[in-house]
């Protein structure tokens, strides 16, 4: 069926960028323990899946692009002005506190403790929201389109 298609594509797409991600990640643990033994970074975890999860949220963004367009660089494109559509409402601080994209530009201060875990359940909500709606989506359209 159409939709295996969809969700093979996002779940092999999710899988490597789930092993890029964490490999590079644990690598820097790794280094960062053996050269500063007495660093400690308070909520390192929830900083790490942060970001893991706004790469799971581009890639339904591209995924989607791709079946709306009928093309790789339409998904490339459509995902890229997403992303610069994500920039510009960071910028509002009404909407900011919705905006996937501070899952990736508040680390630092989620790191040093400077920023409540409460403020980020909002975002991750809305991500995970987006993530489910752009995958069914993608299925419903591409169930629609000829072949």
């Amino acid at each position: 069926s159409r939709k295996v298609v969809i969700l093979a594509k996002l779940f092999s797409a999710a899988l490597t960028w789930t092993l890029c991600y964490f490999s590079a990640f644990l690598i820097t643990l790794y280094y960062s323990k053996f050269f500063w033994e007495n660093t400690r970074v308070q909520n390192l975890w929830l900083a790490v899946v942060r970001v893991w999860i706004f790469g799971i949220f581009m890639l339904s963004l591209l995924i989607f692009g791709e079946v709306l367009f009928k093309s790789s660089y339409g998904g490339l494109l459509w995902s890229g002005l997403i992303f610069v559509a994500m920039i510009v409402l960071n910028n509002l601080q009404t909407i900011a506190k919705f905006d996937p994209l501070q899952l990736v530009t508040i680390n630092m201060d989620l790191l040093t403790g400077k920023l409540a875990i409460t403020k980020v359940y909002l975002p991750l909500g809305v991500s995970f929201g987006l993530i489910f709606l752009l995958a069914t989506s993608s299925i419903r359209i591409f169930n629609k389109k000829q072949l």
